[in-house]
């Protein structure tokens, strides 16, 4: 019992110590067209989509996609979710993207693999962030039952938003991230979005 309390004190403090740090973080903020982002992550994954032959749909609406943020960041989170879906998908596979706003206006992009899908077990420590001195494998050297999209979460959070990891054997996974809609006047506002670190959701 002393042991599992004093495990459980030492994970509180780690997380207390990791939050005071992500909070800490300077956020580069500029407003700029999501779209632009999703094309040049694309571009720049063509080796990794080339060396399993795999095909990328797009289903982009014709609007423009505004957002408020750290164009760096969100450029990170686009970069790990299409590593990650090329990880998992099969030799000649598919991966679909898709951008849209959703009922009150906010971003939607999704990225879909038919391919391999994640462990239940490890679908649901997928956000969970390891407090330990050993370093965690990227995205491109994890197998399925080790992927963790710990950073990810923490970016699409500091944000103001939602991510989703569905995975179903047979139909492959879907990775899902909302960010909020940008209206008139939120330069005013920004610095409340953009550190908004939003609730722990699967």
């Amino acid at each position: 019992v002393v042991n599992e309390n004093t495990n459980r004190l030492i994970t509180l403090v780690s997380w207390m110590s990791h939050v005071a740090e992500l909070s800490a973080q300077h956020m580069k903020l500029s407003s700029f067209d999501f779209r632009g982002v999703w094309q040049e992550c694309a571009v720049n994954s063509q080796d990794q989509l080339s060396e399993k032959s795999l095909k990328v749909i797009q289903r982009i609406a014709e609007q423009p996609f505004i957002i408020f943020g750290d164009r760096e960041k969100l450029e990170y989170v686009v970069k790990e979710l299409i590593r990650c879906a090329v990880e998992l998908a099969d030799v000649n596979g598919t991966i679909t993207a898709e951008l849209s706003h959703g009922r009150e206006g906010e971003l939607t992009f999704r990225l879909s693999e038919t391919g391999a899908s994640i462990p239940t077990d490890a679908l649901r420590r997928i956000f969970d962030r390891p407090f330990n001195a050993v370093p965690q494998p990227t995205v491109s050297q994890s197998e399925p039952s080790t992927i963790s999209l710990s950073g990810v979460y923490d970016v699409v959070g500091m944000h103001g938003g939602r991510l989703f990891v569905n995975s179903t054997a047979g139909q492959g996974t879907t990775f899902l991230f909302t960010l909020p809609a940008v209206n008139a006047g939120i330069e005013e506002n920004s610095h409340e979005q953009a550190v908004n670190s939003g609730r722990r959701r699967r």
